[in-house]
């Protein structure tokens, strides 16, 4: 499948931000949660410390609409699910925000855009399966 860059790009620009909102949105909007101190967007910190297990769910979904409606490759655009917390983590560091574990951090980041990964090969089978494409 031939894509040009251009798409590609937004595709991953787009995935990244529903990835970010899938991840954080469930905690920010829940009015249990509990409040830590962070150098950049506190709410961010609220979610990483108190992530919901559903969030894994939406990142997921993510991946299949981005797979059922992309053309850039899943191996790309799965792994976007994820990539705005990185971001995130380092800018928040940079400004003096604490993560004494971020290697461990940035590893569960890793382990968390699988969900994306397999949504999005998920969402391109069943892409393939319903117009009769081959699967790249």
């Amino acid at each position: 499948m031939n894509v040009k860059p251009e798409r590609v790009a937004v595709e991953i620009l787009l995935v990244a931000a529903a990835g970010f909102c899938a991840y954080v949105l469930p905690v920010a909007l829940d009015p249990g949660t509990r409040h830590y101190d962070a150098a950049v967007l506190p709410f961010v910190r609220d979610a990483v410390e108190g992530m919901k297990a559903y969030s894994l769910v939406l990142l997921f979904g993510v991946g299949v609409l981005i797979g059922v409606l992309g053309r850039a490759p899943v191996w790309l655009t799965g792994p976007a699910t994820m990539a705005a917390l990185p971001v995130w983590s380092a800018l928040d560091m940079a400004l003096g925000g604490s993560h004494n574990l971020f290697p461990i951090e940035w590893f569960l980041y890793g382990l968390f855009s699988l969900c994306g990964l397999a949504g999005a090969v998920a969402g391109r089978r069943l892409r393939a399966k319903r117009t009769g494409e081959a699967v790249p």
